[in-house]
């Protein structure tokens, strides 16, 4: 079994553009998403999706081993979408902005910077196990989905 990781990058980013629509129309009603959603419903639906295909392609349950070594591919989307993303801020936006103060000293810059690290680490993890979790979940629901229907 090989998860699609075209497939994930799909869902994930057109589940990240729709959270933006969202955001957008919820701001005219003074309203917001919590932070966490944009965080984790990406990779949620994307992994119920890729989850949900490979139960249609193989017509069985994706082995724990398996779904954690899938899971492993899938995070590494999120940080290269990421990455993609944190790159065009840097070249659109963070110019326009000084992002330090000129008396910043360099220790809080190493904090601030290790602190940042962290943040992304954790949220990287939580989407691993989210990955993981979900692939399979998808998958279970689309074997009795099937199973209803007399396919399987």
């Amino acid at each position: 079994m090989k998860v699609s990781l075209k497939t994930y990058a799909i869902w994930y980013i057109g589940t990240m553009i729709a959270l933006m629509i969202i955001s957008v129309a919820l701001a005219f009603m003074d309203l917001t998403l919590p932070s966490a959603v944009g965080a984790f419903v990406p990779a949620f639906t994307g992994a119920m999706a890729c989850g949900q295909k490979l139960a249609r392609e193989h017509k069985t349950t994706i082995p724990r081993k398996d779904a954690w070594a899938m899971a492993v591919p899938m995070t590494g989307v999120v940080v290269v979408i990421y990455a993609v993303i944190a790159a065009l801020i840097w070249l659109f936006i963070a110019d326009d902005f000084q992002l330090m103060p000129d008396d910043f000293n360099l220790i809080m810059r190493v904090g601030v910077t290790v602190f940042i690290f962290l943040v992304f680490a954790f949220i990287l993890g939580l989407t691993f196990l989210a990955n993981r979790y979900f692939l399979t979940m998808g998958a279970n629901v689309e074997l009795r989905a099937l199973e209803k229907k007399g396919q399987l």
